[in-house]
């Protein structure tokens, strides 16, 4: 989605700092207690974030099985049929009725909430403060926007400087490769 991302557990959660976090995608929460809903209220819906809930989130509550719960946790119906947001108090709730969300409509969504994208292709990324790793099967031209400015970018494996001085810059990549950018400061 032209961003990095962590996978955590639901069983990390009551230890993890979020703080950082504006986009939070819960793929496959099927069973929620009232132990979980509360770690979700303290935890994720809170603080600014858009929280992304997979097919039927918490649609076995308390253990029974009742669609009307995945209104209760999302604010929104369980027999909606298309992508559906809307505002909660403190926080943005977007439901997805299908189990696979595109990384088009991820990326969209990651922009929305303030995360930072660094490139538009649908091809796997990685970043950090010090590296930025791109790997594509098609090739071509493709443009990095740096979360600051950077004193120079150094692709690591060729040894080629792509840029000084820069915001973003573009590298046109051979198919296949993978490239690992060195941001200088």
């Amino acid at each position: 989605m032209g961003t990095p991302y962590d996978l955590y557990s639901f069983g990390d959660l009551a230890t993890l700092d979020l703080s950082r976090y504006k986009l939070v995608f819960l793929p496959n929460l099927f069973v929620v207690d009232a132990k979980r809903r509360e770690l979700l209220r303290k935890k994720v819906c809170t603080g600014g974030k858009t929280v992304l809930w997979g097919y039927s989130p918490g649609i076995i509550a308390d253990g029974k099985y009742d669609p009307g719960q995945v209104e209760k946790l999302t604010g929104i119906p369980w027999e909606a049929k298309e992508l559906t947001t809307r505002q909660m108090d403190g926080w943005r709730s977007v439901y997805s009725p299908q189990p696979n969300v595109p990384a088009g409509v991820l990326r969209t969504l990651a922009r929305d909430a303030g995360v930072h994208l660094y490139c538009e292709a649908e091809e796997p990324l990685y970043a950090n403060q010090r590296l930025i790793a791109l790997h594509t099967i098609t090739g071509g031209p493709r443009t990095v926007v740096l979360p600051k400015p950077c004193r120079r970018v150094v692709e690591l494996f060729s040894g080629r400087v792509v840029g000084e001085r820069v915001s973003r810059f573009t590298d046109t990549l051979a198919p296949p490769c993978t490239v690992l950018y060195e941001l200088q400061q």
